[in-house]
């Protein structure tokens, strides 16, 4: 962008702040995808973009009304801080206030021990480095976080914070200013959108949360804004072309990205940048005569646009707070549009009887009272979250023998911890320390469950264990996928030379491969996004990076790359006379069973709902179980195994053997130790009774 170095003062109708209905309107649309993500509607997996189109619309904002009175020697930082807080913190302590209510008769003491901590962390605007640290934004555990939503105030207030600062410190001597913004916004932007382009390779979740991934989309906003206020007077010619038909080609880029984008792409990155663009074309030039400009102001979505900021705040408490009450992680359409209306009814009523009146500051209060009902009534809650967080969520809202059932199910509910340092992947020895490793365990997050369990069988029998793994990680030679989410790039880089390394090693004899194999061979499980994976080894009827579209496709292309990885690896541990034994699936359910079995708990509710029926774990993992067939490969626990298991070269350990019987698979221990940690990974508890079931067999440990 062309600047000019010495530009003079704005003329003063450039600066005047003047309403634009259209930008209710483009609230209004981030609004609804917003709201539709957090509900799971079919169609709008990409409704998370709706929180970057408000921070386009938020640094456009803020850029106008600031710079304008820096020109006119009217800003005041601090009474800019303090309208600030009256917009943001009545309607925040009245959502705050209610959920609290539901919370306490909803949430298990661990629940609400974290809703506690998220009311603190929310109130000082940090909740996004608090859910940062706790969790991915996408994971189902998410949805039932009734604050988990106020991630994004906290960012668009740290920004807030910088944001004037900045402008400030550029436009205190009034030469060369739109030189000096041009290239300090321009270095930001680079700045932001780079870290974003090296955090989502590397680390998804600081990406989506940290505000300096999120800088760039705000500086969009801010650029429009400038150029508005003839700060930029140059721009190119192709530019000024472009900007003819910006309405039109915003609305078709906001259009697509709603239509194609899917919850796996990296957010933000330099993909989210065409739905940015679009927001900044629509910005810039949306005239009044347009049709684009009639339709934002469309009455309705006009005045979702006014009410965004509470309809924000509430759809995520009523749709988190509805998942409890029923008991699902998925709600049926009419909950999810019962759980919306309400928000939007609750959003209208603090819309007009709080927001409006406290912006409008009709109580006349003066600058030192407005600071102390600020701090005094925000410390207030401060004080109440900690307080709930402090006493464990309030433990003794219950009976005794509840608590301590509830207790048991939160201390058994827990992963067994990897007792192997992290270099890459995890690599170490399980068992007897100072031992010749004569076995080998390799695998993804499916094999790392049972690390601890072997740990301690394995020394009490004297014996070493070598183990080789990582989350995502299949343990298959040749097999890969591009999905960022999935840690491709260690594995690729460490999977196939750990094996040889196992494969050629002369004192290891039996090789156990665990993973959770059904994902691999389908691309995805209950309720996740699909990814491709790929084969790049000599068998392949396809071309290595071959590129499929749709879901059908896709699955037989991964079917096809796992087999043929799956018979190179087999190949490879023949080709050394090595024994593998791969570790049969677990049943894997659409919930987390300890979680779901403290909602339960909680209300007085049995168990039997938990029960999964052998038929479906059958028919969950049937193409896992046809592919051991095809390859002959028989279980250790059937009588033919059990005669010929020391002689066969690869054999299956059942883990369902474990867990089901002929009729029903049982995810706990009665009367309530669960076997899980989740959905699909087992707690302690279910590893030890799969490891322990392993090491008892004289077929494997003789």
């Amino acid at each position: 962008m062309q600047t000019n170095p010495h530009s003079s003062p704005n003329p003063r109708s450039t600066l005047k702040l003047t309403y634009r209905p259209e930008l209710d309107g483009l609230r209004g649309i981030a609004l609804l995808l917003v709201m539709g993500f957090h509900a799971q509607i079919a169609g709008l997996e990409a409704g998370f973009l709706g929180v970057d189109l408000f921070f386009v619309l938020s640094g456009y904002l803020i850029t106008r009304l600031i710079y304008a009175q820096l020109l006119t020697d009217t800003f005041d930082l601090s009474q800019f801080y303090i309208r600030r807080s009256w917009r943001l913190f009545p309607t925040l302590w009245v959502v705050i206030l209610v959920s609290s209510s539901f919370a306490y008769f909803l949430l298990s003491p661990s629940l609400f021990k974290d809703f506690g901590q998220s009311i603190v962390a929310s109130l000082l605007f940090v909740s996004n480095f608090l859910f940062w640290h706790e969790s991915g934004y996408f994971q189902a555990e998410s949805l039932d976080k009734a604050l988990i939503h106020t991630w994004s105030l906290g960012v668009e207030e740290q920004f807030y914070f910088v944001f004037p600062l900045l402008l400030l410190a550029l436009t205190r001597h009034n030469t060369q200013v739109s030189r000096k913004l041009a290239w300090s916004l321009g270095l930001l932007f680079v700045l932001s959108l780079g870290f974003s382009e090296w955090a989502w390779r590397t680390r998804p979740s600081l990406n989506y949360y940290l505000p300096l991934s999120r800088f760039w989309t705000f500086i969009c906003g801010a650029f429009v804004a400038l150029y508005e206020l003839k700060v930029f007077r140059y721009i190119p010619t192709v530019f000024v072309n472009v900007t003819r038909y910006s309405a039109s080609l915003g609305s078709i880029g906001i259009l697509l990205s709603i239509l194609f984008y899917e919850q796996w792409m990296p957010s933000p990155s330099i993909l989210t940048i065409i739905p940015i663009l679009s927001m900044v074309l629509l910005l810039s030039a949306c005239h009044t005569t347009s049709l684009i400009y009639r339709l934002l102001c469309f009455r309705p979505l006009r005045y979702l646009g006014l009410i965004s900021y509470s309809a924000y705040l509430w759809h995520q408490p009523c749709l988190a707070f509805s998942r409890q009450f029923f008991i699902t992680d998925h709600l049926t359409l009419l909950q999810s549009s019962c759980a919306i209306s309400l928000s939007l009814i609750l959003a209208h009523l603090t819309y007009t009887f709080v927001e409006t009146p406290y912006r409008r500051n009709d109580l006349n209060l003066n600058k030192n009272k407005s600071v102390i009902i600020l701090i005094g009534s925000s410390l207030i809650f401060i004080i109440m979250g900690t307080w709930i967080h402090l006493s464990q969520g309030m433990i003794n809202r219950r009976s005794t023998e509840q608590m301590m059932q509830l207790n048991k199910i939160n201390s058994y509910g827990q992963i067994s911890v990897n007792p192997c340092p992290y270099k890459g992947m995890y690599h170490c020895y399980l068992g007897k320390q100072n031992t010749q490793a004569t076995y080998a365990l390799v695998g993804d997050s499916h094999a790392g469950m049972y690390t601890g369990a072997f740990q301690q069988a394995l020394n009490q029998k004297g014996l070493s264990m070598s183990y080789t793994g990582d989350g995502w990680c299949v343990p298959l030679i040749n097999f890969y996928t591009d999905d960022f989410r999935k840690n491709n790039r260690a594995c690729h880089k460490h999977m196939t030379p750990a094996l040889r390394r196992i494969a050629q090693s002369p004192h290891i004899h039996t090789v156990f491969l665990a993973a959770e194999w059904t994902h691999y061979i389908n691309g995805q499980r209950h309720g996740s996004s699909l990814s491709r994976y790929y084969y790049e080894g000599t068998r392949n009827s396809l071309k290595p990076h071959a590129k499929t579209s749709t879901d059908h496709s896709i699955r037989q292309a991964n079917l096809e790359a796992f087999a043929h990885a799956f018979a190179d690896t087999l190949e490879l541990f023949r080709q050394y006379q090595k024994r593998v034994i791969i570790i049969g699936p677990v049943p894997e359910y659409s919930f987390s069973i300890p979680k779901r079995m403290a909602q339960l708990s909680f209300r007085n509710l049995d168990f039997d709902s938990l029960h999964q029926n052998f038929s479906q774990y059958q028919y969950d993992h049937h193409l896992f179980f046809e592919l051991m067939a095809q390859h002959a490969i028989s279980n250790t626990s059937t009588q033919q195994g059990k005669e010929q298991g020391m002689l066969q070269a690869i054999s299956l350990w059942p883990v369902n053997e474990q867990f089901c019987t002929q009729q029903q698979c049982q995810p706990y221990q009665a009367p309530a130790l669960p076997y899980y940690c989740d959905s699909n990974h087992l707690s302690a508890l279910g590893a030890a009774k799969v490891v322990n079931a392993i090491v008892d067999s004289e077929q494997i440990f003789p």
